[in-house]
């Protein structure tokens, strides 16, 4: 399993069986992070320069530009 140095993601392998092995990116390396790039996009596209009023509009914002994807 390939992950960051997220500190959850650390505290989370002990609940993991030891059959797994763990590869960890460099540290501070976003470009070679493909999650990062999905919230790169995600950001400039889907929630750039918007004012939302409550957590319900984001979501509502992030689910219509996901369903376009899906």
């Amino acid at each position: 399993m390939i992950m960051d140095n997220a500190p959850w993601h650390k505290k989370a392998k002990r609940f993991i069986n030891d059959q797994v092995v763990f590869v960890y990116l460099p540290p501070y390396s976003p470009d070679i992070n493909p999650i990062e790039q999905v919230w790169r996009v995600t950001r400039r596209v889907a929630k750039h320069n918007r004012f939302f009023a409550d957590a319900k509009e984001l979501e509502e914002a992030l689910d219509s530009y996901y369903e376009i994807y899906a």
